[in-house]
């Protein structure tokens, strides 16, 4: 049985839950309140109320607008774009064209000193021109060999095969992140089936750099 500790207020909740302690907060949410819980070690919960109001108070525009997507993650998954205390965000892109009837490897170089990592939890693909049937797929390699396994080693096939919506912007986020070393490429081989136009792609990475 966990021993629960009221919290008064909403932003005492987040300094102790969110800043100092890093927990996977959930929350409940009723008609007029949200109930948040912060799961903490030796049986310990923290728990505080947010009442909703019309219009929006400041603690529920808050909440809604700049935590509530980080709550309700699965016990030790972390949502690492919203884990300030570890982590950065550091989302970043590349812009290519991918030939028509063909295959095209699209290479984004992880940023970073050698011997630091960077995690990512997504992507977004935005494509111009794509037909039905294109795909992707995307693979960590180490390109230049800086990790010394070879040059174009590959180290982690993240995406076998993922067929592209071409009226809507493909977003893919994951629960869990991968962490990918700094010097390496993220690519991302798009496969165009289509006979009559190349294929704008604009790539959209989900990065976090642990601080």
């Amino acid at each position: 049985m966990s021993l629960i500790l009221e919290i008064a207020s909403w932003s005492s909740f987040k300094q102790t839950c969110i800043t100092t302690k890093n927990l996977n907060c959930q929350y409940e949410e009723a008609v007029d309140r949200y109930e948040l819980y912060g799961p903490d070690t030796s049986s310990l919960l923290w728990h505080t109320s947010i009442l909703k109001s019309d219009p929006r108070n400041a603690d529920q525009v808050d909440f809604e607008d700049n935590h509530k997507a980080a709550f309700n993650w699965a016990i030790g998954n972390r949502p690492y774009p919203f884990s300030t205390p570890d982590f950065i965000y550091n989302g970043s892109g590349v812009l290519a064209t991918a030939t028509k009837n063909s295959t095209t490897a699209i290479d984004f170089l992880i940023p970073g000193a050698l011997g630091t990592f960077q995690y990512i939890n997504g992507a977004e693909v935005i494509t111009q021109n794509a037909v039905f049937g294109d795909w992707a797929s995307s693979q960590i390699i180490d390109v230049d060999n800086v990790l010394g396994y070879g040059i174009n080693t590959v180290l982690s096939s993240y995406i076998q095969k993922w067929y592209i919506n071409p009226n809507q912007a493909l977003n893919l986020t994951t629960q869990y992140a991968g962490k990918v070393p700094a010097g390496t490429y993220v690519r991302v081989s798009y496969h165009s089936v289509g006979l009559i136009t190349d294929v704008g792609v604009a790539l959209n990475f989900k990065l976090h750099t642990p601080l």
